[in-house]
Protein backbone atom coordinates (compact mmCIF):
# COMPACT_ATOMS: atom_id res chain seq x y z
CA UNK A 1 0.00 0.00 0.00
CA UNK A 2 1.41 3.14 -1.12
CA UNK A 3 2.00 5.19 2.24
CA UNK A 4 3.05 8.66 1.12
CA UNK A 5 2.07 10.90 -2.05
CA UNK A 6 5.82 11.66 -3.15
CA UNK A 7 5.55 14.49 -5.45
CA UNK A 8 7.42 14.09 -8.64
CA UNK A 9 6.94 17.26 -9.89
CA UNK A 10 8.01 20.64 -9.57
CA UNK A 11 11.16 19.42 -7.71
CA UNK A 12 13.35 21.42 -10.09
CA UNK A 13 11.88 24.72 -8.92
CA UNK A 14 11.85 23.73 -5.40
CA UNK A 15 15.45 22.28 -5.73
CA UNK A 16 14.79 19.39 -3.59
CA UNK A 17 14.56 15.75 -3.99
CA UNK A 18 12.07 13.69 -4.18
CA UNK A 19 9.36 14.55 -0.56
CA UNK A 20 7.13 13.15 1.12
CA UNK A 21 4.66 15.74 0.68
CA UNK A 22 0.66 15.37 2.70
CA UNK A 23 -2.19 17.77 3.44
CA UNK A 24 -0.96 20.47 5.63
CA UNK A 25 -4.76 21.69 6.56
CA UNK A 26 -5.98 18.82 9.73
CA UNK A 27 -8.95 17.55 9.12
CA UNK A 28 -11.71 20.53 7.66
CA UNK A 29 -14.88 20.54 9.53
CA UNK A 30 -18.40 21.80 8.24
CA UNK A 31 -20.41 22.51 11.42
CA UNK A 32 -20.53 26.12 12.78
CA UNK A 33 -17.60 25.98 15.48
CA UNK A 34 -16.67 22.47 14.77
CA UNK A 35 -13.37 20.46 13.96
CA UNK A 36 -10.09 22.35 13.27
CA UNK A 37 -11.74 25.22 11.16
CA UNK A 38 -12.71 28.33 13.26
CA UNK A 39 -15.45 30.18 12.09
CA UNK A 40 -16.80 33.55 12.37
CA UNK A 41 -19.05 36.49 10.92
CA UNK A 42 -18.40 39.84 10.01
CA UNK A 43 -20.13 43.14 9.28
CA UNK A 44 -20.27 46.07 8.71
CA UNK A 45 -20.94 48.79 10.21
CA UNK A 46 -21.35 46.28 13.57
CA UNK A 47 -24.61 45.79 14.99
CA UNK A 48 -26.79 46.13 11.71
CA UNK A 49 -28.02 42.31 12.51
CA UNK A 50 -26.37 41.15 9.25
CA UNK A 51 -24.61 38.22 11.24
CA UNK A 52 -28.95 37.53 11.90
CA UNK A 53 -29.00 36.31 7.95
CA UNK A 54 -25.34 35.08 7.52
CA UNK A 55 -24.55 31.91 8.68
CA UNK A 56 -21.98 28.85 8.08
CA UNK A 57 -24.51 25.51 7.93
CA UNK A 58 -23.71 21.79 8.30
CA UNK A 59 -22.62 20.95 4.64
CA UNK A 60 -24.66 18.79 2.23
CA UNK A 61 -23.19 15.36 2.60
CA UNK A 62 -25.71 14.49 -0.87
CA UNK A 63 -24.08 17.33 -3.06
CA UNK A 64 -20.89 16.51 -1.28
CA UNK A 65 -17.75 16.00 -4.31
CA UNK A 66 -15.40 13.64 -2.27
CA UNK A 67 -16.25 14.21 0.75
CA UNK A 68 -13.32 15.95 2.51
CA UNK A 69 -15.80 19.27 3.00
CA UNK A 70 -14.75 21.70 4.70
CA UNK A 71 -18.16 23.80 5.10
CA UNK A 72 -21.13 26.00 3.90
CA UNK A 73 -22.08 29.43 3.74
CA UNK A 74 -25.35 31.42 2.82
CA UNK A 75 -25.10 34.94 2.77
CA UNK A 76 -28.03 34.73 0.55
CA UNK A 77 -30.90 36.31 3.00
CA UNK A 78 -31.82 40.43 2.25
CA UNK A 79 -31.08 41.80 6.34
CA UNK A 80 -32.05 44.92 4.85
CA UNK A 81 -30.22 48.60 4.85
CA UNK A 82 -27.73 50.11 2.30
CA UNK A 83 -24.17 49.65 1.33
CA UNK A 84 -23.75 46.81 4.26
CA UNK A 85 -21.02 43.97 3.47
CA UNK A 86 -21.50 40.36 5.30
CA UNK A 87 -18.45 38.43 5.35
CA UNK A 88 -18.74 34.28 6.43
CA UNK A 89 -15.36 33.16 6.89
CA UNK A 90 -13.56 30.10 8.55
CA UNK A 91 -9.75 30.25 9.04
CA UNK A 92 -7.26 27.61 10.39
CA UNK A 93 -3.81 27.92 11.51
CA UNK A 94 -1.75 25.32 10.39
CA UNK A 95 -0.50 23.09 13.01
CA UNK A 96 2.90 23.34 11.56
CA UNK A 97 3.45 26.62 9.35
CA UNK A 98 5.13 25.81 6.32
CA UNK A 99 7.63 27.63 4.02
CA UNK A 100 6.05 28.78 0.64
CA UNK A 101 8.88 26.99 -1.07
CA UNK A 102 7.38 23.44 0.84
CA UNK A 103 4.16 23.78 -0.61
CA UNK A 104 3.31 22.54 -4.15
CA UNK A 105 -0.19 23.05 -4.55
CA UNK A 106 -3.81 24.53 -3.44
CA UNK A 107 -6.80 23.11 -4.87
CA UNK A 108 -10.45 22.67 -4.09
CA UNK A 109 -13.89 22.58 -5.36
CA UNK A 110 -17.18 24.77 -5.19
CA UNK A 111 -21.04 24.41 -5.23
CA UNK A 112 -22.65 27.46 -5.78
CA UNK A 113 -26.44 27.42 -5.04
CA UNK A 114 -27.63 30.12 -7.12
CA UNK A 115 -29.00 30.76 -10.62
CA UNK A 116 -28.53 34.46 -11.36
CA UNK A 117 -24.80 34.78 -11.97
CA UNK A 118 -25.45 38.02 -12.17
CA UNK A 119 -26.02 38.54 -8.59
CA UNK A 120 -23.05 36.64 -6.90
CA UNK A 121 -20.43 38.97 -5.58
CA UNK A 122 -17.44 37.49 -3.82
CA UNK A 123 -16.22 34.37 -2.74
CA UNK A 124 -12.15 33.61 -1.83
CA UNK A 125 -9.61 31.41 -0.17
CA UNK A 126 -6.07 32.81 0.74
CA UNK A 127 -3.03 31.66 2.44
CA UNK A 128 -1.65 34.11 5.02
CA UNK A 129 1.86 34.68 5.98
CA UNK A 130 3.76 35.55 9.07
CA UNK A 131 5.40 38.37 7.19
CA UNK A 132 1.67 39.79 6.99
CA UNK A 133 1.63 38.72 3.29
CA UNK A 134 -1.50 37.96 1.46
CA UNK A 135 -2.38 35.60 -1.72
CA UNK A 136 -6.09 35.30 -2.57
CA UNK A 137 -7.63 33.27 -5.13
CA UNK A 138 -11.15 35.02 -6.03
CA UNK A 139 -14.04 34.70 -7.50
CA UNK A 140 -17.16 36.69 -8.79
CA UNK A 141 -15.32 40.22 -8.84
CA UNK A 142 -11.97 40.11 -7.95
CA UNK A 143 -10.21 42.19 -5.33
CA UNK A 144 -7.60 44.64 -6.56
CA UNK A 145 -4.33 44.69 -4.72
CA UNK A 146 -4.03 47.17 -2.11
CA UNK A 147 -0.74 47.36 -1.61
CA UNK A 148 2.82 45.58 -1.94
CA UNK A 149 1.90 43.13 0.43
CA UNK A 150 -1.66 41.64 -0.87
CA UNK A 151 -2.12 39.83 -4.61
CA UNK A 152 -5.42 38.38 -6.15
CA UNK A 153 -5.98 35.66 -8.26
CA UNK A 154 -9.38 35.31 -10.06
CA UNK A 155 -10.42 31.68 -10.90
CA UNK A 156 -13.92 31.33 -13.64
CA UNK A 157 -16.92 31.83 -11.89
CA UNK A 158 -18.71 28.21 -11.25
CA UNK A 159 -21.60 27.02 -12.94
CA UNK A 160 -24.45 26.92 -10.84
CA UNK A 161 -25.25 23.23 -9.54
CA UNK A 162 -22.46 21.94 -10.46
CA UNK A 163 -19.48 21.30 -8.49
CA UNK A 164 -16.27 22.96 -9.85
CA UNK A 165 -12.66 22.28 -9.08
CA UNK A 166 -9.57 24.66 -8.64
CA UNK A 167 -5.95 24.27 -8.29
CA UNK A 168 -2.70 26.15 -8.28
CA UNK A 169 0.93 26.10 -7.29
CA UNK A 170 1.13 28.77 -5.10
CA UNK A 171 4.86 28.47 -5.07
CA UNK A 172 5.12 29.90 -8.55
CA UNK A 173 1.89 32.82 -7.53
CA UNK A 174 4.02 33.96 -4.58
CA UNK A 175 7.41 34.19 -5.98
CA UNK A 176 6.19 36.22 -9.42
CA UNK A 177 5.46 39.45 -6.92
CA UNK A 178 8.08 41.79 -6.37
CA UNK A 179 10.48 41.18 -3.67
CA UNK A 180 8.51 38.36 -2.06
CA UNK A 181 10.44 35.45 -0.88
CA UNK A 182 9.98 31.89 -0.83
CA UNK A 183 10.81 31.50 2.62
CA UNK A 184 8.07 33.59 3.66
CA UNK A 185 5.87 31.26 5.89
CA UNK A 186 2.06 30.51 5.66
CA UNK A 187 0.58 30.18 8.92
CA UNK A 188 -3.44 30.39 7.98
CA UNK A 189 -5.68 29.48 5.39
CA UNK A 190 -8.96 31.55 5.33
CA UNK A 191 -12.03 30.56 3.46
CA UNK A 192 -14.37 33.45 2.70
CA UNK A 193 -17.83 33.92 1.43
CA UNK A 194 -18.90 37.72 1.05
CA UNK A 195 -22.85 39.14 0.29
CA UNK A 196 -23.45 43.31 -0.13
CA UNK A 197 -26.60 45.26 -0.13
CA UNK A 198 -26.15 48.20 -2.83
CA UNK A 199 -29.78 48.71 -4.55
CA UNK A 200 -30.73 45.61 -4.20
CA UNK A 201 -29.01 42.05 -1.95
CA UNK A 202 -26.13 40.61 -4.00
CA UNK A 203 -25.64 37.09 -1.73
CA UNK A 204 -24.87 33.30 -2.21
CA UNK A 205 -24.90 30.22 -1.12
CA UNK A 206 -21.28 28.24 -1.47
CA UNK A 207 -20.06 24.87 -0.36
CA UNK A 208 -16.25 24.37 -0.09
CA UNK A 209 -15.19 21.34 -0.15
CA UNK A 210 -11.78 18.75 -0.90
CA UNK A 211 -9.30 21.54 -0.49
CA UNK A 212 -6.00 20.12 0.42
CA UNK A 213 -3.18 22.34 1.01
CA UNK A 214 0.14 20.44 -0.28
CA UNK A 215 3.00 20.44 1.56
CA UNK A 216 6.11 19.18 2.51
CA UNK A 217 6.11 16.77 5.82
CA UNK A 218 8.20 18.53 8.53
CA UNK A 219 7.44 16.19 11.30
CA UNK A 220 7.24 12.40 10.35
CA UNK A 221 7.93 9.42 12.29
CA UNK A 222 6.94 6.02 10.96
CA UNK A 223 7.28 2.19 11.68
CA UNK A 224 9.42 1.19 8.86
CA UNK A 225 9.76 -2.62 9.89
CA UNK A 226 9.57 -5.40 12.19
CA UNK A 227 13.11 -7.20 12.63
CA UNK A 228 12.52 -9.55 15.36
CA UNK A 229 11.43 -13.27 14.75
CA UNK A 230 7.92 -14.41 14.22
CA UNK A 231 8.25 -17.32 16.68
CA UNK A 232 8.86 -16.73 20.65
CA UNK A 233 10.26 -19.11 22.57
CA UNK A 234 10.43 -18.92 26.22
CA UNK A 235 11.92 -15.58 26.20
CA UNK A 236 11.40 -12.79 23.66
CA UNK A 237 13.08 -9.26 22.38
CA UNK A 238 11.18 -7.17 20.07
CA UNK A 239 13.33 -5.39 17.21
CA UNK A 240 11.83 -2.80 15.15
CA UNK A 241 13.10 -0.07 12.85
CA UNK A 242 11.84 3.21 12.73
CA UNK A 243 12.25 5.97 10.39
CA UNK A 244 12.12 9.91 10.55
CA UNK A 245 10.50 10.56 7.35
CA UNK A 246 10.12 13.96 7.75
CA UNK A 247 12.36 16.90 6.46
CA UNK A 248 13.27 18.54 9.67
CA UNK A 249 15.16 16.37 12.40
CA UNK A 250 15.09 18.77 15.73
CA UNK A 251 12.53 16.78 17.16
CA UNK A 252 12.85 13.76 19.60
CA UNK A 253 9.69 11.24 20.13
CA UNK A 254 8.76 7.67 21.97
CA UNK A 255 8.98 4.42 20.02
CA UNK A 256 6.54 1.59 21.66
CA UNK A 257 6.54 -2.56 21.59
CA UNK A 258 3.18 -4.23 22.39
CA UNK A 259 2.25 -7.71 22.79
CA UNK A 260 -1.17 -8.89 22.63
CA UNK A 261 -2.87 -11.63 23.81
CA UNK A 262 -5.96 -11.37 22.07
CA UNK A 263 -7.17 -7.90 23.15
CA UNK A 264 -5.00 -7.94 25.78
CA UNK A 265 -2.17 -6.50 26.51
CA UNK A 266 0.29 -8.80 28.10
CA UNK A 267 3.44 -5.97 27.44
CA UNK A 268 4.33 -2.52 26.80
CA UNK A 269 7.90 -1.00 26.73
CA UNK A 270 9.43 2.18 25.02
CA UNK A 271 12.14 4.33 24.71
CA UNK A 272 13.03 7.75 23.50
CA UNK A 273 14.31 8.40 19.74
CA UNK A 274 16.22 11.36 18.01
CA UNK A 275 16.58 10.03 14.33
CA UNK A 276 18.22 12.79 11.77
CA UNK A 277 15.79 13.18 9.11
CA UNK A 278 15.34 11.00 6.12
CA UNK A 279 16.93 8.17 8.05
CA UNK A 280 16.04 5.45 10.47
CA UNK A 281 17.15 3.65 13.63
CA UNK A 282 16.76 0.10 14.70
CA UNK A 283 15.48 -0.34 18.40
CA UNK A 284 15.66 -3.47 20.51
CA UNK A 285 13.18 -3.19 23.39
CA UNK A 286 13.08 -5.36 26.69
CA UNK A 287 13.22 -9.12 27.22
CA UNK A 288 9.40 -10.19 27.89
CA UNK A 289 8.95 -13.51 29.61
CA UNK A 290 6.01 -16.07 27.03
CA UNK A 291 3.66 -16.91 29.76
CA UNK A 292 2.37 -19.75 27.71
CA UNK A 293 2.01 -21.56 23.94
CA UNK A 294 -0.58 -20.00 22.09
CA UNK A 295 -0.98 -16.48 19.50
CA UNK A 296 0.07 -13.21 20.03
CA UNK A 297 0.78 -10.34 18.23
CA UNK A 298 3.61 -7.60 18.03
CA UNK A 299 3.06 -3.94 17.75
CA UNK A 300 4.92 -1.34 17.31
CA UNK A 301 4.38 2.33 16.61
CA UNK A 302 5.95 6.08 17.26
CA UNK A 303 4.51 8.74 19.17
CA UNK A 304 5.77 12.29 18.12
CA UNK A 305 3.72 15.49 18.91
CA UNK A 306 4.09 17.31 15.88
CA UNK A 307 3.73 13.96 13.37
CA UNK A 308 1.99 15.27 10.65
CA UNK A 309 1.40 11.97 8.97
CA UNK A 310 -0.06 9.43 11.35
CA UNK A 311 -2.25 7.23 9.79
CA UNK A 312 0.74 4.46 8.44
CA UNK A 313 2.55 4.88 12.04
CA UNK A 314 2.03 0.87 13.00
CA UNK A 315 3.07 -2.27 12.17
CA UNK A 316 1.59 -5.44 13.65
CA UNK A 317 3.16 -9.09 12.99
CA UNK A 318 1.83 -12.42 14.63
CA UNK A 319 3.33 -14.31 16.92
CA UNK A 320 3.69 -18.10 17.85
CA UNK A 321 4.58 -18.18 21.43
CA UNK A 322 6.28 -21.26 22.76
CA UNK A 323 6.21 -20.50 26.59
CA UNK A 324 7.05 -21.65 29.94
CA UNK A 325 5.05 -25.21 31.12
CA UNK A 326 1.80 -23.98 32.50
CA UNK A 327 3.27 -25.41 35.97
CA UNK A 328 5.85 -23.19 36.07
CA UNK A 329 5.29 -20.03 37.94
CA UNK A 330 4.19 -16.89 36.58
CA UNK A 331 8.01 -14.61 36.14
CA UNK A 332 6.16 -11.46 34.59
CA UNK A 333 4.99 -8.33 36.30
CA UNK A 334 1.70 -7.02 34.88
CA UNK A 335 0.99 -3.04 34.78
CA UNK A 336 -2.88 -1.46 33.30
CA UNK A 337 -3.52 2.29 33.56
CA UNK A 338 -7.32 3.82 33.81
CA UNK A 339 -7.37 7.27 33.76
CA UNK A 340 -5.22 8.80 36.64
CA UNK A 341 -5.30 5.36 38.29
CA UNK A 342 -1.99 3.18 37.83
CA UNK A 343 -2.50 -0.67 38.65
CA UNK A 344 0.16 -3.10 39.03
CA UNK A 345 1.10 -6.59 40.16
CA UNK A 346 4.00 -8.80 40.83
CA UNK A 347 4.78 -12.36 41.43
CA UNK A 348 5.04 -13.83 44.94
CA UNK A 349 8.09 -13.40 46.48
CA UNK A 350 9.03 -10.22 43.83
CA UNK A 351 9.99 -7.30 44.45
CA UNK A 352 10.15 -4.27 42.16
CA UNK A 353 10.60 0.06 41.49
CA UNK A 354 7.62 1.72 40.07
CA UNK A 355 8.87 5.26 38.30
CA UNK A 356 6.81 8.04 36.91
CA UNK A 357 8.64 10.33 34.43
CA UNK A 358 7.03 13.28 32.84
CA UNK A 359 6.97 13.95 28.84
CA UNK A 360 10.32 15.13 29.32
CA UNK A 361 11.87 11.77 30.80
CA UNK A 362 12.82 13.78 34.26
CA UNK A 363 11.78 11.59 36.67
CA UNK A 364 9.00 12.52 39.16
CA UNK A 365 8.73 10.21 41.40
CA UNK A 366 10.17 6.62 42.31
CA UNK A 367 8.78 3.59 45.08
CA UNK A 368 9.40 0.19 45.56
CA UNK A 369 6.51 -2.02 44.96
CA UNK A 370 5.55 -5.62 46.15
CA UNK A 371 2.82 -7.84 44.90
CA UNK A 372 -0.15 -5.97 43.52
CA UNK A 373 -1.68 -2.57 44.54
CA UNK A 374 -2.56 0.66 42.33
CA UNK A 375 -1.97 4.30 42.65
CA UNK A 376 -3.47 7.34 42.03
CA UNK A 377 -1.58 9.89 41.01
CA UNK A 378 -2.03 13.06 42.25
CA UNK A 379 -3.90 16.38 41.86
CA UNK A 380 -0.60 18.43 42.18
CA UNK A 381 0.58 17.24 38.77
CA UNK A 382 -0.74 19.54 36.29
CA UNK A 383 -1.73 18.23 32.67
CA UNK A 384 0.26 16.36 30.63
CA UNK A 385 1.22 13.11 29.52
CA UNK A 386 3.98 10.38 32.09
CA UNK A 387 5.04 8.05 31.58
CA UNK A 388 5.01 4.80 34.28
CA UNK A 389 7.97 2.12 34.25
CA UNK A 390 7.52 -0.89 36.49
CA UNK A 391 10.23 -2.99 36.97
CA UNK A 392 11.08 -6.22 38.66
CA UNK A 393 13.90 -8.81 38.47
CA UNK A 394 12.78 -10.47 35.44
CA UNK A 395 11.68 -7.89 32.92
CA UNK A 396 9.71 -4.14 32.62
CA UNK A 397 6.86 -2.65 31.62
CA UNK A 398 6.28 0.98 30.32
CA UNK A 399 2.78 2.79 30.36
CA UNK A 400 1.54 6.10 28.99
CA UNK A 401 -0.76 8.44 31.12
CA UNK A 402 -2.35 11.04 29.98
CA UNK A 403 -3.90 13.60 32.53
CA UNK A 404 -6.01 16.19 32.06
CA UNK A 405 -7.35 18.30 34.64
Amino acid sequence: MVRKIVALVLLGILGLSAELWINVIQDPGAEFGVGDWSTDIWEFPEGVGVADSARVNEHDSSRAYEGYYSFLTDTDKDPGGENIYCDVWCYQHLRVPKAISDIDTLHWAVFVNESGTSNMFRFYISLCAQSGKQLIWCTGRSNEPSNDTLYSVEFPLPDSGKWFEWGSDPYKVWTNQTDWVDRDTIFEVRLVSRGVNTLFWIGQEVSWDNIVLEGLAYYDYAAESIDSDETADEYYTPVATFANEGIKDDLAGMVYAEILDGEARVYIDSQEVDIPHESSEQVTFAEWTVPHDGSYTLRVYPILELDEYSADDTLEQALTGLGLDETHPNLFPTLEIKGSTIHYSLPQNQEGTLTLYDATGRRIERMAVTRSGRIELGAELPSGVYIVRLESGYSAYTGKVVLVR
